[in-house]
């Protein structure tokens, strides 16, 4: 019996230690913000999660993380979730809309370019696999025009800014932190933005698919704390505002801006209406495949009802 002790007691502790983190990868997007919020406002400890989060520069960044299996779950849009279901050994599904673009997703443009339609035989800088295809694809149909009227150039979204500088671009497709920054240099002026398509730039939370069946308690709890900090900034927006704004380099009233004026956040109650049966998360999807598989960049349209899940939706 004593000799069984030592290995009775390693089950013991086995069965009583920690879950391992959940690492989210998060860009510079404000509405990926309220996680960090969250986190320092310990709300995530007190919902019983361990929560790491991994600072990263851009939206291909975040996906490219998950690929790799160095993230559990992004913030991202349903393109670059979409992207990242062809690449990753894990496939990941997306459990809640953070918030939607209501113009802060923007097309920037130098001195000369004043519409969309100007953008013609013009060389437009773009994050490659990330929203700011759709952005450019969206403005370019409204303007009679396609992504071949245009010479696209794959740039970082930290290096926009210089390419505009320098000349090598005449318009970018951008988002804030970056397109703030721009705009307050008088690099470039926008001439589009995402308000002329409401509702279809969403932003997003996806987890490991696998994870989501493992662990939908913790996942609860990380959505709990995400609202308790959404709760926090309508409440006390000045003191919130003052512990997000540090990660962007914007000053408060830069982040103020950049939150009211383009970012329209869903709340919980309106979760259904893009995850449910019938949510209009599922036409987004589809286009946003189609988009991508015209141009190559994945070899099949993704069905919808596989890249999301309204578990996490409320009824």
């Amino acid at each position: 019996m004593l000799r069984l002790l030592p290995i009775l007691l390693a089950l013991v502790l086995a069965g009583c230690s920690p879950r391992p983190e959940i690492r989210i990868g998060l860009n510079g997007w404000p509405g990926y913000d309220l996680l960090h919020l969250a986190n320092r406002l310990g709300y995530f400890t007190d919902e019983g999660v361990a929560v790491r989060i991994v600072d990263l520069t851009s939206l291909a960044d975040s996906r490219r993380a998950y690929e790799r299996g160095q993230v559990d779950a992004i913030g991202t849009t349903p393109l670059e979730a979409i992207i990242a279901q062809g690449n990753a050994t894990e496939p990941l599904q997306i459990v809640q809309i953070i918030d939607y673009s209501d113009g802060a997703d923007v097309i920037l443009a130098r001195s000369g370019v004043t519409s969309v339609a100007d953008l013609r035989g013009r060389t437009v800088g773009v994050e490659p696999g990330s929203v700011c295809l759709y952005v450019l694809s969206r403005a370019l149909e409204g303007a009679g025009l396609g992504l071949d009227d245009v010479n696209l150039v794959a740039q970082s979204q930290t290096s926009l800014d210089a390419g505009l500088r320098s000349g090598l671009l005449d318009a970018i497709v951008s988002y804030p932190p970056v397109s703030t920054l721009i705009v307050r240099d008088s690099v470039a002026t926008p001439i589009y933005s995402s308000a002329s398509i409401p509702g279809e730039v969403v932003d997003v939370l996806a987890f490991n698919k696998r994870m989501i069946a493992e662990r939908p308690e913790e996942i609860a709890g990380v959505l709990r704390a995400f609202y308790r900090a959404r709760a926090f900034l309508d409440e006390h927006p000045g003191q919130a505002i003052e512990l997000m704004r540090q990660r962007a380099g914007l000053n408060a009233e830069e982040y103020a801006a950049a939150l009211g004026d383009g970012i329209r956040f869903v709340d919980a109650s309106g979760q259904r209406a893009y995850l449910g049966p019938q949510g209009t998360l599922r036409d987004i999807i589809r286009r946003t495949s189609s988009l991508l598989r015209r141009l190559g960049v994945v070899d099949t349209e993704t069905a919808p009802e596989s890249l999301y899940t309204d578990r996490f939706a409320g009824r």
